[in-house]
């Protein structure tokens, strides 16, 4: 695989990589820091974490020799993880907006419950007075324990 198609499996929409290469003595250390476009933050604890998982970086040490055949592995084993995550955050970051929009369709929808204004008030009391009293006069059974 060529490496800048290695590297396009890293990236998610609008993303940066930014690498960082330092030599200590005769080992290598690759640094690849990706950077996220800005997003609103998540209530989800879940798309929270999926995003944090999202900003960790790929740090890989070796020799140029071993570095020049494990690389482009560690690369692309690093865009795989981060793919699946960002289809994991993207699933998340979706639900999340569907419960906020039904919950404020709810919101819109619910209606305090007056009574129509059709209805006389002395209806609604009579309604009302018929419903407080029981069906049944239950202190008339001498059997009953209550």
């Amino acid at each position: 695989m060529a490496l800048f198609s290695v590297l396009a499996t890293c990236l998610g929409a609008e993303e940066t990589l930014h690498f960082e290469l330092r030599r200590e003595g005769a080992v290598l250390t690759v640094l690849v820091l990706p950077q996220l476009k800005p997003s609103a933050a998540a209530s989800d604890p879940a798309l929270h974490a999926a995003r944090e998982a999202l900003h960790q970086p790929l740090v890989v040490r070796g020799t140029p020799a071993a570095l020049d055949q494990e690389l482009p592995a560690a690369l692309a084993r690093y865009g795989r993880q981060r793919a699946a995550l960002r289809m994991e955050a993207d699933g998340l970051a979706a639900l999340e907006t569907a419960v906020r929009q039904a919950r404020q369709a709810s919101q819109t929808k619910r209606a305090p419950c007056d009574p129509p204004e059709s209805a006389p008030a002395e209806a609604v009391s009579q309604a009302g007075a018929a419903t407080s009293q029981p069906a049944v006069d239950l202190t008339v059974n001498p059997d009953s324990l209550f």
